[in-house]
């Protein structure tokens, strides 16, 4: 019997972070840290299997791009997310930020973890 990837596994949260959820609070665009070793601690353990949710419960459809921290808000390149929705993405480990933005203020719960 083979065993499962952490990748393969249900979505589970990141429990070695202070903080593995928080909410997108800075209106129709925001940039914020995936991975951070300081205040609020976000962090990996370990390079695979990263996954990150994302939710919504107001019915404002909105975009995101995962990358680095140098993302610009535009829709080249961007996943368009339909509000109301949840969506788990796999993530490189590469992509330390997310850059979440829409035509309206809208409020996003981030949470990384691993799974699907």
């Amino acid at each position: 019997m083979s065993m499962l990837s952490r990748g393969q596994y249900s979505f589970y949260p990141v429990v070695s972070s202070t903080e593995p959820a928080f909410n997108s609070t800075l209106g129709s665009s925001g940039l914020y840290a995936l991975e951070s070793t300081t205040a609020p601690e976000r962090d990996y353990d370990g390079p695979s299997g990263r996954a990150v949710r994302l939710a919504s419960k107001a019915a404002d459809d909105f975009s995101v791009i995962f990358g680095t921290s140098d993302i610009v808000a535009t829709s080249s390149g961007a996943m368009l997310i339909l509000g109301g929705t949840v969506e788990t993405f796999r993530v490189r480990p590469e992509a330390t930020h997310v850059m979440v933005f829409s035509s309206t203020d809208v409020e996003v719960n981030v949470m990384i973890g691993y799974g699907q």
